[in-house]
């Protein structure tokens, strides 16, 4: 039997299937840079757009089989940017809140009965509402067939994020021998640091610890004990270059983050043995121990790595700075807020002369307190529905008889969600999309028929 009938077999990837998992390699490889990169962006959102024409069928069907609560929290995703741009009345418009001064400027220049929307930035608006159609094609493309796809079909995407993690190790890696010179796709900040495909060293560190995650997610169907050995020493492997490809990135959040698969697999190998499943090898205990310590010596007596140490002995930070001066922006443009994108726009009037700060914040450095500034009280109601429809899904995983891909797709999802408190990865086109392939998956994972079936 040929490769691409084994893989249709076993894994259900047909072209369908295909074309979405090369919309992901796509978005890896263009997606990484941010809002300032457009036409980069641009090219995975034609990309997507081009899939969604293609497969336009299985929207009806994805809408039927997602529950009606995920549904109804991705209009309202959609739905927030798009009534920012709704064009106003200026009778209306000038009651906004902020919109005053530019209300009287416009009169005294005669275009007092003009339309304008709520968004600050129409462009900004426009932009994050397209960089929503990779995640709306994943979506769809995940809870469409599932029903109908083996169960191994849902673990392929997780080894789709798994092969990303390592694309990107190795393009990173590659960047450092070469001290990352031309093969940067974005600019250098600080030249000791890895990131891959990534214009930010910490959305790159998130990206190796989602993909440590999908790790947990992946199980063979063959228990021979020589292929058991072999998967556990891969997946052995793929877990130190995550880690150290972590570690090179010099992120401290995404270190920080590594507790979550760390711990998810030490809870799952003491629950085993517990159960009697299998026994605990001290040999290889003591091996793995004596192997860990010579690589740690290793590793603190490596220059690149000391660098990634000292900055968690300098924790000065810029942050609460720029959080105090979003702060004061989100009770400006209250409770409507400035426009989705538009963060960059308004927060320049915003920043104060008491913490300001020879480097220009473009970002508020959380992803919620951006969200909050940018769409007001409807922002924050989408936060909270989120997080609860999350929970809600992660509740559910102890239910089901074979839970570790719903428990990594969660654990993807919670590394994402905590390094938003303190970053911007959903501001990233390709973590938009890892998170979209992340959230259906844990959706998908957690219906009612996946529980019950074997």
């Amino acid at each position: 039997m040929g490769l691409r009938s084994r893989l249709r077999g076993e894994a259900g990837v047909d072209l369908r299937t295909g074309v979405f998992l090369a919309l992901l390699a796509l978005a890896l490889l263009f997606g990484g840079g941010g809002v300032r990169y457009g036409l980069a962006n641009g090219t995975v959102q034609l990309a997507a757009l081009g899939a969604f024409l293609v497969y336009a069928t299985d929207i009806g069907r994805a809408i039927r089989v997602a529950p009606s609560a995920f549904v109804a929290l991705v209009i309202l995703t959609l739905a927030i940017p798009l009534i920012q741009l709704v064009p106003l009345p200026y009778g209306v418009w000038r009651e906004l809140p902020a919109r005053q001064l530019v209300a009287e400027t416009l009169v005294m220049v005669g275009h007092g009965d003009a339309f304008f929307p709520v968004s600050v930035d129409r462009a900004r608006t426009l932009t994050a509402l397209l960089a929503l159609i990779p995640a709306l094609a994943f979506c769809i493309a995940i809870l469409a067939p599932y029903r109908d796809k083996p169960a191994r079909w849902l673990q392929l995407w997780l080894l789709a994020i798994v092969v990303m993690g390592l694309l990107n190790f190795a393009a990173g890696a590659l960047q450092l021998l070469l001290n990352n010179g031309p093969l940067n796709p974005y600019p250098v900040i600080v030249q000791s640091r890895l990131y891959g495909f990534f214009a930010s060293h910490n959305t790159s560190g998130l990206l190796f610890v989602i993909a440590f995650c999908a790790l947990y997610g992946l199980k063979s169907r063959r228990t021979e004990p020589g292929v058991a050995v072999q998967r556990k020493i891969l997946i052995g492997a793929c877990a130190a270059v995550f880690v150290l490809g972590t570690i090179l990135t010099q992120s401290r959040s995404s270190i920080a983050l590594l507790s979550l698969p760390l711990a998810a697999f030490a809870i799952r190998s003491i629950l085993l043995a517990r159960r009697g499943e299998k026994s605990l090898n001290y040999k290889a205990i003591g091996l793995l121990a004596v192997s860990g310590a010579i690589v740690a010596v290793v590793l603190v007596l490596n220059p690149r790595i000391q660098a990634t140490w000292e900055r968690f002995n300098d924790l000065d930070d810029a942050r609460p700075a720029v959080w105090e001066d979003t702060r004061s922006g989100i009770e400006r443009y209250w409770p409507v807020g400035a426009g989705t994108g538009t963060f960059d726009e308004v927060f320049q009037l915003e920043e104060s002369l008491e913490t300001l700060h020879p480097l220009k914040a473009g970002r508020a450095h959380s992803e919620y307190l951006e969200i909050l500034l940018e769409s007001g009280l409807f922002g924050g109601l989408m936060i909270l529905a989120w997080l609860v429809f999350l929970l809600w899904r992660a509740g559910k995983i102890p239910r089901l008889q074979r839970p570790d891909g719903a428990v990594a797709a969660a654990l993807g999802v919670l590394s994402i969600l905590l390094q938003a408190t303190l970053d911007y990865p959903l501001r990233n086109q390709t973590m938009i999309c890892v998170a979209a392939v992340l959230v259906a998956l844990l959706v998908a994972r957690t219906q009612k028929h996946e529980g019950r079936v074997s």
